[in-house]
């Protein structure tokens, strides 16, 4: 459930997300900005996102109830290539609905846009370039 709350409220890649651990977590509800390091990027490298109200508040209720979490946020056994890739088809199917590859992300930039209208701070959170952002 966390993965895919950081999908939905942070825009950053799936493959990114999984390779993220708890203490950046953590760090980032103390500084209000997640690093991501230059081995977690999958496309840019290290940057460093905002980390937008709703995750920040859903984060944290979620640690209240797990203090112990630790170690990667996306357990080892679904992390991996494939079988990454078999937790979006899981979605699908459990939830019955067509699911758009890279739903999360797209929808993020889109609602993160449309409230507000800083182009360049989305590219620069969400590790894209204005091409891409104009392309989806």
């Amino acid at each position: 459930l966390p993965f895919l709350v950081i999908w939905f409220f942070m825009g950053a890649r799936k493959d990114e997300i999984a390779r993220l651990k708890w203490p950046q977590v953590r760090s980032a509800l103390l500084t209000g900005y997640l690093h991501i390091e230059p081995e977690q990027g999958q496309k840019t490298g290290e940057r460093t996102s905002k980390v937008m109200p709703n995750l920040g508040a859903w984060m944290e209720w979620y640690l209240a109830r797990h203090p112990d979490a630790d170690g990667f946020v996306l357990p080892r056994k679904y992390n991996d290539g494939r079988r990454l890739d078999d937790v979006t088809r899981k979605i699908a199917k459990d939830s019955k609905l067509a699911w758009v590859a890279n739903g999360p992300r797209h929808s993020f930039c889109t609602f993160h846009l449309t409230k507000f209208k800083d182009a360049p701070e989305l590219v620069k959170n969400v590790g894209n370039s204005f091409r891409q952002l104009e392309k989806h």
